[in-house]
């Protein structure tokens, strides 16, 4: 049986569709079912917190285990598509659970993480221990860090006399 130019032409195209046509499809379909494409539908808010030093497949593993992302595979393949995850920042974070792996890394990137004030009032005479404690009961930061950070010398003042670490009576 002779084809036709028409008919040669044809059977071109139904081999160059499933080719590239086909595999294109299944792609799509397979990014889609991950959450890499599509729509967001964003839900309940969910608080969590990204770790200092968090790679993409943790910050991936911690979206999807909180229910805001469909798959910590997707949201890796987003990162290396849309790049920015050296902007993630570590601490804590508000998502609404549904989103697709890319508008979660767009707000993870843009917002960056919550920024938490609190009031605490230091009665006066008060020693170094007696603030580290109730910063520890009022606030996330543990008694032995902030003692650690004043005691270290990381931390300047100008009221700190020259050479000296002691805060002690400063605060």
């Amino acid at each position: 049986m002779r084809l036709t130019r028409r008919g040669r032409a044809l059977v071109v195209l139904f081999i160059l569709f499933g080719v590239i046509g086909v595999p294109l499809l299944g792609g799509t379909i397979y990014l889609s079912s991950i959450g890499v494409t599509g729509s967001s539908d964003p839900g309940r808010v969910v608080k969590f917190d990204i770790p200092e030093g968090a790679t993409t497949t943790e910050v991936g593993e911690i979206l999807e285990a909180e229910g805001i992302i469909e798959s910590a595979f997707g949201f890796r393949i987003a990162a290396y598509l849309e790049g920015g995850t050296e902007s993630i920042q570590a601490g804590r974070y508000e998502l609404p659970a549904g989103l697709i792996a890319r508008d979660a890394l767009r707000r993870l990137t843009e917002s960056g993480p919550i920024v938490e004030f609190v009031d605490v009032t230091f009665p006066e005479g008060s020693w170094l221990e007696d603030f580290a404690r109730i910063l520890q009961r009022e606030t996330h930061i543990r008694a032995k860090d902030f003692l650690k950070v004043l005691k270290s010398g990381r931390v300047k003042s100008p009221l700190l006399p020259a050479g000296s670490n002691n805060f002690e009576g400063l605060l």
